[in-house]
C-alpha cells in the first residue's frame, strides 16, 4: 500500500535537514519545537499564556479566549481538550508538513484521529474543508471526555489559503 519509505523520529533527534528531505508529520505541540516553530506564523497557533494556561489563539481575533486549558485544575476535572490540524507548504523547508497537535495529550490524539481516520475526510469534504493540492489548511478541533473515554474530534474553526 505505502510505497514511499518513512521514518519515525523524536523531535529532539530531528534536524532541519531531515525536514528538507520530504513531507513530514509533526505530532504534539508544546513539547515539539518543530510544531511550535511551524505554527507560530499561522493564523491559529499555540501559546502558553501563563504558567498554568495553554491555548490556541487566532491572529485575526487575539481577544478570543475560548480555546484554553488551565492545567492547574485536577486532570479528572478537565473534560475537554483542543487541538490543531494543519497541512502547510512550509516555505522554510520547501516541503509539505502535516500537524496533529493538541494543547494536551487528548487534543493530540483527537487531532491525529482526524488525519488518520477516512470517515473524517468525508466530513471535511462535505464541509468544503479539504484543501486543493496547492492550498494550505488548518483547523482548530475540540474533543470531550465521555464516560472517561475520548470523544470524536469536532472542528471549531478552519482556514484555507
Amino acid at each position: 500500500r505505502f510505497t514511499k519509505p518513512s521514518s519515525l523520529q523524536s523531535s529532539t533527534t530531528t534536524s532541519y535537514s531531515d525536514l528538507q528531505k520530504g513531507s513530514a508529520i509533526l505530532i504534539s505541540a508544546f513539547n515539539n519545537p518543530w510544531t511550535m516553530r511551524l505554527t507560530d506564523s499561522l493564523r491559529f497557533r499555540f501559546v502558553r499564556a501563563s504558567v498554568d494556561v495553554y491555548e490556541i489563539v487566532d491572529r485575526t481575533d487575539p481577544a478570543h479566549k475560548h480555546w484554553a486549558i488551565n492545567t492547574r485544575l485536577p486532570f479528572k476535572e478537565i473534560d475537554h481538550d483542543y487541538g490543531l490540524v494543519a497541512r502547510v507548504h512550509d516555505p522554510t523547508t520547501g516541503q509539505i508538513v502535516l500537524v496533529a497537535a493538541g494543547i494536551g495529550e487528548n487534543g493530540t490524539v483527537a487531532a491525529s484521529e482526524l488525519l488518520a481516520d477516512p470517515r473524517y475526510y468525508v466530513e471535511l469534504k462535505r464541509q468544503g474543508l479539504l484543501p486543493r493540492p496547492d492550498q494550505n489548511w488548518e483547523s482548530v478541533i475540540e474533543t470531550k471526555m465521555i464516560d472517561g473515554k475520548l470523544g470524536p474530534p469536532h472542528i471549531l474553526d478552519s482556514y484555507l489559503w
